[in-house]
């Protein structure tokens, strides 16, 4: 796991990013270069990212994705999935699996677009926000109480 730190250390020189492995299959547009620069930069400057980054790495495996499938499954509120169809890490059978385990999803898939569906397709993504926004109704009897902090102000738990 020591291993990630140089790997992604080689992801300061931008042209490495194009690359398949890195970040070129994230997206069809540019890079966001500068917020990429700022991950990487915040990743090699403080141990404590690296120290969890290494940790949540670690975590990911099927014992994990099962616990967080059998949590999400007991969230009954709307859900929006927009997903694109032409994702070369997450493809469109695990939307559909993920969609199938919340019991109120809807999957929307997104042409011409790859992980980084709102930079691939900023206007569909934001008219797919809207539109899931404006259909879904909350009740706000379902939304918690609010509760009162240390500092006097209100917020939701």
């Amino acid at each position: 796991m020591r291993a990630l730190t140089p790997l992604l250390a080689t992801l300061k020189f931008r042209p490495v990013r194009s690359l398949p492995s890195a970040y070129g299959w994230l997206t069809h547009q540019q890079q966001p270069h500068e917020l990429i620069d700022g991950w990487i930069a915040n990743y090699l400057a403080d141990k404590d990212v690296r120290r969890d980054t290494r940790r949540l790495i670690a975590a990911l495996g099927d014992a994990f994705m099962c616990q967080i499938a059998a949590e999400l499954a007991d969230f009954t509120k709307p859900v929006l999935l927009i997903w694109a169809a032409d994702d070369k890490f997450f493809p469109v059978e695990h939307a559909e699996c993920l969609s199938s385990i919340f019991p109120n999803a809807r999957l929307e898939l997104v042409q011409g677009s790859r992980t980084w569906v709102m930079r691939d397709q900023p206007e569909q993504t934001a008219e797919l926000i809207a539109r899931f926004a404006r259909q879904t109704t909350v009740v706000s009897a379902s939304w918690p109480q609010p509760a009162t902090s240390i500092q006097g102000r209100q917020q939701h738990g």
